[in-house]
């Protein structure tokens, strides 16, 4: 399938996301420690953040990340859908999308509140780029289908998903967020539930095999960087 022709197949979709660079072997100097911050996103970023993001070549911003597309084990972004201005578009008055298989990516760069995808874009028509997805295919697989959903804990209590952590190499997901019930307006508490914790029914219920007391034992990250 040629790019300009998928283009048209992601248009209709659906109708009407500081720069660090990807992780990296090389060392640190010592007067250049990580932050806490960026050793988190060495192994794990924010599904929201990508989702608030840009798509960049090497110069410039060339749209903004409109989908994400799970694999078919709903284990893993597989594709990232992108708008691009409307400046570019083929057809200026319309919307118009491209996308990219995640693992084509060249980077990603962090730039609140977002976090922007760096891509080459001489790969985007190659034969490693090719949708091979159904419009409803596509549609069950977007990652917004499971966000704000309600992830029930074996005591009983039900609490809303929040956003996701991946790896930023593979895309894996790690993390399912989930929002603890506050009183407060401005006080959001988050916490992680590791996605080996977690399973997703064929109706679509998503269950965590703990009690909700026992989250707080299971963090791997400061819930402050969430």
């Amino acid at each position: 399938m040629k790019h300009a022709n998928s283009a048209i197949l992601l248009t209709t979709l659906i109708t009407p996301a500081l720069s660090i660079a990807a992780p990296s072997s090389a060392k640190q100097p010592e007067n250049q420690k990580a932050t806490p911050w960026e050793e988190m996103h060495k192994e794990a970023v924010s599904v929201e953040g990508l989702r608030s993001g840009e798509v960049k070549n090497k110069l410039e911003s060339i749209g903004n990340t409109k989908y994400l597309i799970l694999d078919k084990t709903n284990k893993r972004i597989e594709y990232v859908v992108y708008e691009l201005p409307r400046e570019n578009a083929s057809l200026p008055t319309k919307t118009e999308s491209r996308y990219f298989k995640y693992r084509n990516k060249t980077g990603l760069s962090f730039n609140s509140p977002g976090i922007d995808v760096t891509i080459d874009e001489s790969m985007l028509d190659s034969k490693n780029n090719q949708l091979s997805l159904t419009k409803e295919q596509a549609k069950d697989r977007l990652v917004s289908q499971l966000l704000n959903e309600e992830m029930a804990f074996s005591s009983g209590e039900s609490l809303e998903i929040a956003d996701m952590l991946i790896n930023p190499e593979s895309g894996k997901i790690s993390h399912y967020v989930v929002e603890l019930e506050t009183d407060s307006l401005f006080d959001e508490q988050l916490r992680t539930v590791r996605v080996n914790n977690v399973s997703v029914s064929d109706a679509g219920m998503i269950s965590a095999n703990m009690s909700l007391d026992q989250i707080d034992k299971n963090q791997d990250y400061d819930p402050k960087l969430l």
